[in-house]
């Protein structure tokens, strides 16, 4: 099951179990994935638009003089576990060949697309500096 689907999934379930806060927040999620262009997003994509969301909600309770809330709570839950520099330096070195390159950096945007949006193309980068 995709990400979006297990979070739509979620909000018909907090509809269900009547949780109003919980349905409020997965409102919020789900109308920012019906904001976009394709109505079926992947992993990555979702992933992207909880990060945006992530980032907002951190500001606005920096700004509030606030640390937690329910909602960057719900949002941190969805986001996919952190992979390690090791384990994508271990993927890079068995999968990419970097005698296509002129240098690494150019194939920073092969090892994206086998991340799918959970890896940054600026840790990419320091990673392939260090390799």
């Amino acid at each position: 099951m995709s990400l979006q689907e297990t979070i739509t999934q979620d909000l018909c379930q907090a509809i269900k179990t009547r949780e109003k806060e919980k349905l409020n927040n997965l409102k919020v999620i789900v109308g920012e994935f019906q904001r976009q262009k394709n109505k079926v997003l992947t992993d990555g994509q979702v992933t992207a638009i909880l990060k945006i969301l992530i980032d907002k909600e951190k500001e606005k309770l920096e700004a509030l003089n606030e640390k937690y809330s329910s909602y960057l709570h719900l949002l941190e839950i969805y986001m996919p576990e952190d992979i390690s520099d090791e384990t994508i330096t271990e993927w890079i070195k068995s999968n990419i060949d970097f005698s296509k390159y002129k240098n690494k950096s150019q194939s920073i945007k092969e090892i994206k697309a086998n991340y799918d949006g959970v890896v940054d193309g600026n840790r990419i980068k320091s990673i392939l500096e260090k390799i």
